[in-house]
């Protein structure tokens, strides 16, 4: 067998190689506000603050116990702000949030600014 790579294995590891652009990191979470109605408005890094809704969540494992008022309110940011935590069990990481969450107000320029608007 030889050790040496085929032209098409080659070409493959130069195109995986190639930089893509600057990958822009997602922004730490600050503070966790438990809102009405299941929502979370998370402020982030820069300023940012983005709400989630976490109704379409609570059918799931750990986050049916969120039903319960009580435990969710008792939301904490986690691990230097990588995600929020309940007691419950349930938690959430900061790249979930910030992507599936609407933007409110606040940050520099946002991406996701114009599609939530």
């Amino acid at each position: 067998m030889s050790s040496e790579a085929s032209p098409e294995l080659l070409q493959s590891w130069e195109l995986a190689a190639e930089p893509r652009g600057e990958v822009t990191p997602t922004p730490r979470i600050e503070t966790a506000e438990p809102r009405p109605e299941y929502r979370l408005r998370l402020r982030f890094v820069g300023g940012e603050v983005r709400e989630m809704d976490l109704r379409p969540l609570l059918d799931r494992g750990v986050f049916s116990r969120l039903r319960d008022l009580d435990a969710f309110r008792r939301v904490r940011v986690i691990h230097n702000g990588s995600g929020v935590a309940w007691e419950s069990g349930a938690d959430l990481s900061r790249d979930t949030l910030y992507h599936e969450s609407v933007y409110v107000s606040g940050g520099a320029s946002s991406p996701f600014k114009m599609a939530a608007g």
